[in-house]
């Protein structure tokens, strides 16, 4: 399983998180805030869309974040199968598959 593997896995369960709390949300609104005027209206729209543009805002974050990583601080962004991160002193660390065990090895060996 590679990175492709995971960010699919983590869109979906995103959106069916989003999707739920869409739904909570909206019967929540409906059931607390009475009449049918325009604002009554402007807010369930808005609590609908609130999820997906939390859910939006956490994939540009991530995105922005694994940019710094990789492309200024030489880091891997740490999903998928395994990752590096380079520590001073020559050294880097490495996991593979789990992030409960490591390895410490000494870099250009």
């Amino acid at each position: 399983m590679g990175i492709g593997f995971v960010l699919i896995v983590y869109a979906l369960g995103g959106a069916v998180a989003a999707t739920i709390g869409c739904l909570v949300l909206r019967l929540l609104v409906a059931r607390f805030v009475a009449g049918s005027s325009r604002s009554r209206t402007l807010l369930l729209r808005s609590v609908t869309a609130l999820p997906f543009a939390c859910l939006f805002w956490a994939g540009g974050v991530f995105v922005l974040s694994a940019a710094v990583n990789v492309v200024l601080l030489h880091r891997d962004v740490g999903i998928g199968d395994g990752f590096d991160c380079p520590l001073p002193n020559g050294y880097a660390l490495s996991f593979i598959d789990t992030t409960e065990a490591g390895t410490v090895y000494k870099v250009g060996r």
